[in-house]
């Protein structure tokens, strides 16, 4: 998949997760994990179709966690009051940590407990594989 975004495949718990790290271009900073065989097969033919008839809202056809990075006039007030128990403060451009669950055929939407769960063990994983690749690029073409 040349020019696509890296993918690295994961597995926790006998279920199939895929990384795609998101951003080269600039354009959307995000981490993604498309959960189970059916989401990863409908990534691979979104990025086989030829480009002209790729549409951008095809990814929402599948089963996801992401992590994207957002201005703060992104954020429900929900995001901000979780932000505020937290004690988080984020400044600058696209440096707001925005998680949000997304089903097939609904609009992206706040993280339950369990995929809360789910999406901090990939994001940690991803963070190790990350590691090992920035000390060795050749680890994954």
């Amino acid at each position: 998949m040349p020019g696509g975004p890296g993918l690295i495949l994961l597995v926790m718990s006998e279920k199939l997760g895929c990384v795609s790290i998101l951003g080269l271009l600039g354009e959307h900073l995000a981490v993604t994990v498309y959960l189970g065989a059916d989401a990863l097969k409908t990534f691979f033919e979104i990025q086989d179709s030829p480009l002209d008839l790729r549409i951008a809202d095809r990814g929402l056809e599948i089963r996801q966690l992401m992590l994207s990075f957002e201005d703060g006039d992104e954020f429900e007030s929900l995001d901000r009051e979780l932000i505020r128990e937290l004690g988080l403060k984020f400044l600058g451009w696209l440096t707001w940590a925005l998680f949000r669950s997304c089903l097939p055929c609904y609009a992206p939407w706040h993280l339950d407990a369990g995929e809360v769960e789910r999406l901090t063990v990939f994001l940690e994983q991803t963070a190790d594989v990350a590691e090992h690749v920035k000390d060795d690029p050749d680890l994954i073409p």
